[in-house]
């Protein structure tokens, strides 16, 4: 029961949010950064190994407490324009050191974005589709958390190095969990479409087109 409420509760957490506490303007995103110091590190040593690292994190119920603390701070002052903010400086970060990270940030702003609006239109509509998710598919629910901690590591861990080949590193990880997220936001989207009655969350996504055209980016 613990380990579902653990994952409930991260997947309102969005990427591009963990930005949002590098400032650290509250107690707990500091203690939370501090302490996601040494996780931080080994992504850093080296970004491949950035799954097991988010598996070791998902095991330490401290790291546990303070994400959940932090992703309701998070989401109770993080707005559109926010998101927006904190998207284009981390596509900035990585520009001015010679590395294109511009699809894979996209992707993750438009999961965000997909995701704070459901959050601040039917909260109680969207949780329900993330519990199903998680009580019907638990591994695919256990793998889609380990994406999103992979990535807010990945963004934290940019933050703290100046180092061009390893910001190249890190963005080339960062390409590939973007895909595996960006499968997710299709699949919520299409799951949060389905008539009355249907069961079956959906397996597979559309396209991104699609999502954009949702959006409103096209």
């Amino acid at each position: 029961m613990l380990r579902r409420y653990s994952q409930l509760v991260l997947s309102t957490f969005s990427p591009t949010q963990a930005s949002s506490v590098i400032p650290a303007e509250c107690s707990e995103c500091r203690q939370l950064v501090e302490y996601l110091r040494p996780y931080i590190e080994s992504v850093l040593e080296e970004p491949g190994s950035v799954r097991s690292v988010a598996e070791r994190l998902l095991e330490d119920e401290r790291a546990l407490s303070l994400l959940i603390l932090v992703s309701q701070v998070a989401l109770t002052r993080v707005s559109e324009g926010d998101l927006e903010s904190i998207y284009r400086d981390l596509s900035v970060r990585f520009k001015n050191a010679g590395v294109d990270v511009g699809d894979a940030l996209e992707a993750i702003y438009e999961h965000d974005l997909w995701k704070l609006r459901q959050i601040k239109g039917d909260f109680g509509k969207f949780i329900s589709v993330y519990l199903d998710f998680i009580v019907n598919y638990p591994d695919d629910a256990y793998n889609y958390v380990v994406t999103l901690l992979s990535i807010i590591l990945i963004i934290l861990a940019a933050h703290e190095t100046e180092d061009i080949s390893k910001l190249k590193s890190l963005g080339e990880v960062l390409g590939t969990l973007s895909e595996e997220l960006e499968s997710y936001t299709l699949t919520f989207m299409l799951t949060l479409e389905r008539p009355v009655g249907e069961k079956d969350v959906v397996a597979t996504a559309r396209t991104r087109e699609e999502l954009r055209k949702a959006l409103g980016f096209e």
